[in-house]
């Protein structure tokens, strides 16, 4: 799930009319669709059964865009396209939170942060945050995240937040 904005910047497109070109020939011809589905967000883009046939993608068919998550994932896509201006970090060298749960396979399901991306031989984990949790699970994910990357960056916009999970 991606806004307009995001293709632009993923896909590289010099302006945002050629990128809304290309993506109207994508609706017309079946590989993707546009929903407008929360007041005052821009309408989000999502692949097509056929489109996910045609690319071999794994395990994306019809899932559902989940409206809880929408200000989210928005906000993780606006933070790797940060990242990657800011890091030079490559987004085909990013793995995302889905990536790595399927890197964990079955079992019991551990916390994953948001994306991942390697800069100067490490491994740094990013953490968008927008929703209040208890200080507990705040640490346990600190924790966890400690142990298996090198370095992690924490995106926290609400003050009340950031308020929670400091000492």
């Amino acid at each position: 799930m991606v806004q307009g904005r995001h293709i632009r910047e993923l896909a590289g497109f010099s302006g945002q009319r050629a990128c809304d070109r290309r993506l109207r020939k994508l609706i017309d011809a079946g590989y993707i669709k546009r929903e407008k589905i929360l007041y005052g967000v821009a309408g989000i883009y999502t692949n097509t059964i056929k489109a996910t046939k045609r690319e071999g993608l794994p395990g994306v068919r019809n899932r559902k865009v989940r409206i809880e998550q929408i200000v989210h994932d928005i906000a993780v896509l606006d933070t790797a396209i940060f990242v990657s201006k800011v890091h030079g970090a490559k987004f085909e060298e990013m793995k995302t939170e889905l990536e790595l749960h399927r890197q964990d396979g079955f079992g019991v399901r551990k916390h994953r942060p948001d994306f991942t991306f390697p800069k100067d031989g490490k491994t740094i984990c990013v953490e968008i945050e927008l929703t209040l949790k208890s200080k507990q699970r705040f640490e346990a994910n600190i924790k966890n995240n400690f142990s298996d990357y090198d370095k992690q960056i924490w995106i926290v916009p609400k003050r009340r937040i950031k308020r929670s999970i400091s000492p």
